[in-house]
């Protein structure tokens, strides 16, 4: 037992910053710690290990002045950026500490469901300082896909749910995710895709799975996702890389209608 405890401060005290797997973990924190010690602010939260709007905003800061992507994500450029510039400031790196699970703080639930914030299909959605009016339930929602709310879109992020009475049994119960991020929403679209019910079959097969059969494999919505991946109808979705998929659910998007609206300040909601 001593050894165990030991191990974990020994470990504790090499401070090297992980890419985080999703919006909340002790790497998340880390990020976060290297932030507020490089200078950049996190007033309201601080250190919490939830990758909400401030931190989304400190990480763009500091992407903007490293001259890096700037998308406000910790992915393993702005990881990679962090832990350079830590390693020459051993002043830093020595008061900094590894995050542990238990240092995580547990999130904040802004309604009276479980599961989240719980709006209806018709209302606007409130995502961090914007009231999303109008456009899509898509667009609202930041989710471009339509993936109902459950453990992938919790696991890539969700912040709440929609309640849409016209979907599907799903989406009337569970309601479609509300995403804290239109990148968030585009990332769990691609790793719904990655689903074996998608991913070990053809392109053509997968938009007949995901239209309910509406649109065959050879249907016009068919060849145009496959020509905007660079594929042909017969391609296995597995065999597409990241980009190629990308690229294919920016078509797809088109093709469901995906329509902005418009965004107000959350201040102005009574």
């Amino acid at each position: 037992m001593r050894f165990n405890e030991f191990r974990i401060r020994e470990d504790r005290d090499l401070f090297h910053i992980d890419v985080p797997k999703g919006r909340r973990g002790p790497e998340v924190r880390d990020v976060q710690q290297a932030l507020l010690a490089l200078g950049y602010s996190l007033p309201k939260h601080g250190a919490d290990g939830i990758r909400g709007p401030e931190t989304v905003s400190a990480i763009k800061a500091f992407q903007t002045d490293n001259k890096i992507t700037v998308d406000g994500d910790p992915g393993p450029e702005t990881v990679g950026k962090l832990n350079d510039i830590l390693k020459g400031k051993p002043e830093i790196t020595g008061k900094l500490v590894k995050s542990l699970p238990t240092d995580v703080k547990e999130p904040t639930r802004r309604s009276f469901g479980s599961d989240g914030p719980v709006t209806s299909a018709g209302q606007p959605v409130i995502i961090g300082d914007e009231k999303r009016i109008g456009g899509t339930i898509s667009w609202r929602t930041n989710n471009p896909g339509n993936v109902s709310w459950g453990q992938l879109a919790r696991d890539y992020g969700a912040i709440g749910t929609l309640k849409n009475a016209n979907g599907d049994t799903q989406q009337r119960t569970t309601g479609i995710a509300i995403m804290p991020s239109l990148e968030a929403g585009i990332k769990l679209q691609m790793a719904l895709w990655r689903q074996p019910v998608y991913n070990n079959y053809s392109i053509g097969q997968g938009v007949s799975k995901w239209t309910g059969h509406n649109q065959g494999p050879d249907s016009a919505y068919a060849i145009s996702l496959a020509q905007a991946a660079g594929a042909t109808t017969d391609t296995r979705v597995a065999d597409l890389s990241d980009s190629q998929l990308r690229n294919m659910l920016k078509v797809q998007n088109q093709w469901e209608g995906f329509k902005v609206g418009r965004i107000e300040p959350a201040t102005n909601v009574a």
